[in-house]
């Protein structure tokens, strides 16, 4: 089975750079609203079996606009175990560039998660999902360092080599994994070409 795993579309907080993990903003109309729906139109061809969420709200109003573009009704399941990184006592305060690029120590300091935490409970999500529709597409809808966390538990040495250290997640990417005889491979990351699909999909049809 493979799972199409989804960077949520910008929101609020992510245009004024603010720590956004368990705390939450709405979609922009543009880069949130609009984009998911254009992914959702640049997904057309691929038949989901299923559609998970994060529980937050701006994982799941991706979700809602990513089904709009795609034209069928398929219910959305909330899967918690694919929330976003805790950040604790930094959560809606102007990102700090340093701590930021400390990502990989973790946020305990600060009442937050650690790395460790928010890998196992991803990947735990993943699993659940896999349990759930062992064949076939699902469409998850994540969060940034929650998909990345991801990445590093399948393939650390490959995602690491790959980013040099520094990944580059822009909203409503997608990453496809691929799970057969109870292993995970990384069939792409962070890839924009379904939502650029999309795009050109709605300019077409707007003629």
């Amino acid at each position: 089975m493979k799972i199409y795993l989804v960077r949520h579309g910008r929101t609020l907080f992510n245009q004024k750079k603010v720590w956004q993990g368990w705390c939450d903003a709405p979609l922009l109309k543009k880069e949130g609203e609009e984009l998911s729906y254009a992914l959702g139109t640049g997904l057309r061809d691929v038949p989901f079996a299923a559609v998970y969420s994060s529980p937050l709200g701006r994982a799941y109003e991706t979700a809602r606009w990513i089904l709009k573009g795609y034209g069928k009704e398929i219910p959305i399941e909330v899967n918690r175990n694919l929330i976003e990184m805790n950040f604790g006592s930094l959560e809606g305060d102007p990102v700090d560039p340093a701590l930021h690029a400390r990502f990989f120590e973790g946020y305990e300091r600060f009442g937050g998660d650690s790395v460790e935490t928010l890998t196992n409970r991803v990947i735990t999500g993943l699993r659940e999902i896999v349990q759930a529709h062992p064949e076939g597409n699902v469409l998850a809808v994540s969060h940034g360092w929650a998909i990345r966390c991801a990445l590093r538990s399948i393939d650390r040495e490959g995602i690491d080599a790959l980013y040099a250290g520094v990944f580059r997640s822009a909203n409503c990417s997608v990453c496809v994994l691929d799970y057969t005889g109870g292993k995970w491979t990384i069939e792409s990351v962070f890839d924009k070409k379904y939502t650029e699909k999309g795009q050109k999909l709605l300019e077409e049809e707007s003629k």
